[in-house]
């Protein structure tokens, strides 16, 4: 609390003759002042400093300050204010001095607008490949360490993807027929890299923060998956799973009975045995070793985080399974009660 200065005590106003005689109107008992018929000082001292001041002294029950007190005292606090220095832990009080400048466009010379116009040119002539080169180049490299959501840098690769699993339950769809994990992530960090495209809704933003920043806040820090499937066949393996559909080839011929092709494109025959097509004997060819341990860890806790989200599903409340009853229990009666009862086979 600001505590004033000690004031000598004043006494009251002496009392008037008889015959003196003041207009009730130009006196002001607060502050103990009087004007000679002076209504406009009158009104404008109800306005003044020194009558607010003298009003907040009459609630703490201290006496009025004269005018010429209050007037020493506003300027000795002046005087404070201007010699006092910041102390230590003081220091974020003082005002701001720099203020914000206001946005102003920046002003582009010729020669920087002919050097864009330039390189636009140069880019639009260039081919997508060559494009996409030069974007690559150009971008942010992300390893298998960095995770694709901020700028956290784990200790390794299996710690990235623990990390990204647990503050942003990012985790990959199908994953018991995923073949190259460490290819799927380098894709990722590319697409968002050099693209800077979310990976859910493939909106394109300006730079590698502006779409991490879009992918947290939107929650979108999952794959799109439901019909684009085909962008992530290349890390995938399908050879052993049993979706499939027997379908008809270009010509019209339906395959013989217990023949099918599967969904990687692998004819498989009666008895079992798979002919791959040739169109994939590169991949074929390819002997990629699969992280067997970090593929079952992620499936243990993808399970898990499903468990959770089922046995919150299934969670109900006390009082909404009470309100189920008691609407089962009046469907019961209404479907079984009878307004007239009576006997079927009289005796």
């Amino acid at each position: 609390a600001r505590h004033s200065l000690p004031l000598p005590f004043l006494p009251p106003l002496p009392k008037m003759a008889a015959t003196e005689t003041v207009p009730a109107s130009s006196i002001c008992y607060t502050c103990r002042m009087t004007f000679d018929e002076d209504h406009a000082a009158y009104r404008a001292h109800y306005q003044s400093d020194l009558h607010r001041f003298n009003l907040k002294r009459k609630v703490a029950g201290f006496p009025p300050v004269p005018l010429e007190l209050f007037e020493a005292k506003v300027a000795a606090s002046a005087v404070q204010k201007e010699e006092a220095k910041p102390t230590k832990g003081k220091t974020h009080l003082k005002k701001n001095k720099q203020r914000k400048k206001k946005y102003e466009p920046k002003q582009v010379t010729e020669e920087e607008a002919l050097a864009a116009q330039k390189k636009a040119e140069a880019e639009a002539a260039l081919s997508p490949e060559e494009l996409y080169q030069n974007r690559l180049a150009e971008a942010t490299k992300l390893s298998g360490k960095d995770c694709l959501f901020d700028t956290h840098r784990a200790r390794s690769f299996d710690a990235n993807i623990r990390y990204m699993t647990k503050e942003y339950s990012f985790f990959i769809p199908e994953i018991e027929f995923l073949k190259d994990i460490k290819g799927l992530i380098k894709y990722l960090g590319e697409k968002l890299a050099v693209g800077h495209s979310c990976l859910y809704c493939e909106k394109s933003y300006s730079s590698l923060d502006a779409v991490r920043s879009h992918m947290r806040d939107s929650n979108h820090t999952m794959l799109k998956w439901e019909g684009n499937e085909k962008e992530y066949e290349d890390f995938f393996d399908w050879s052993t799973d049993d979706r499939f559909a027997e379908i008809e080839d270009d010509e019209g011929y339906v395959l013989p009975e217990n023949t099918f092709v599967n969904t990687s494109s692998e004819l498989v025959l009666a008895d079992g045995r798979k002919v791959g097509h040739r169109a994939l004997k590169r991949y074929y060819d390819q002997h990629t070793p699969t992280q067997v341990q970090l593929i079952s860890s992620l499936m243990q806790e993808h399970n898990r985080l499903e468990a959770i989200q089922r046995a919150k599903e299934k969670n109900v409340d006390k009082k909404t399974l009470q309100r189920i009853q008691r609407i089962r229990n009046k469907t019961s009666y209404q479907a079984n009660s009878q307004k007239h009862f009576r006997l079927q086979n009289p005796m």
